[in-house]
């Protein structure tokens, strides 16, 4: 048995001290803007050490911080959906390049592709061609074709800003191996209870988050606006 003195007030705090010196257990703070373990003397004098154990799976850490949460969506890419996105790698690396360039021309993509779901854009040596899943992307001379086989009005969440999800997703999958980072998570959907619906009306509210991980310690997202803000 040992007490976990962080939190509280300081009054919590002595009374914690005082129990754990009653039953000679041994106590700890944890410190949590440095994120270390704080250790006091073990008050029978026996050696006495916590573990620091990582936080490896976005479930546990909205257990733990989300109360009555429903995970919609769980954002694990299978490896179909991996080989996928690895196949548009270097399409997303060339957009992610050339971002300045591409998010401005969002609107008109819309547009363009709301008529005949097709894109065909061509300005200030930038194509952009698709039709019938066929993509042809040319900036500056560099270009790069590819049949883009999945539904059609994925292609175009895919050219408005998925892009920048995947090419970031791609950029984490080393430190993933690595495991300095754990359980990467793309497009998870979260939904909490709606403490302000009025009484009857039960719907969840539901948040994206586009890119998801943790270091075992802290829960990180990364945004689509992460490249906007790049651009300003």
């Amino acid at each position: 048995m040992c007490f976990n003195l962080t939190g509280g007030t300081k009054m919590m705090f002595l009374a914690g001290l005082k129990a754990s010196e009653c039953f000679q257990a041994p106590y700890f703070y944890i410190e949590e803007k440095a994120q270390r373990l704080l250790f006091f003397k073990n008050p029978s004098g026996e050696p006495f050490a916590i573990p620091a154990i990582p936080i490896k799976d976005m479930e546990t850490f909205f257990s733990l911080h989300v109360p009555n949460r429903m995970i919609k969506q769980n954002g694990i890419i299978d490896e179909k959906s991996l080989e996928k996105i690895q196949e548009r790698k270097n399409l997303s690396n060339l957009l992610y390049e050339h971002c300045a360039r591409i998010i401005p021309l969002y609107q008109r993509i819309n547009e363009n592709y709301a008529k005949d779901k097709t894109i065909n854009i061509c300005e200030n040596n930038l194509k952009m061609f698709y039709k019938n899943h066929q993509v042809c992307v040319n900036i500056d001379g560099k270009e790069i074709k590819l049949r883009y086989s999945e539904d059609e009005d994925d292609f175009r969440k895919y050219i408005i800003g998925g892009w920048f999800e995947e090419y970031i997703y791609c950029e984490l999958l080393e430190l993933l191996d690595k495991q300095v980072i754990y359980d990467l998570r793309l497009n998870m959907m979260l939904g909490v209870e709606n403490t302000n619906a009025t009484q009857g009306d039960k719907h969840p509210i539901y948040t994206e988050l586009d890119i998801a991980f943790s270091d075992g310690k802290n829960l990180y997202e990364i945004g689509r606006a992460s490249c906007r803000e790049r651009v300003s």
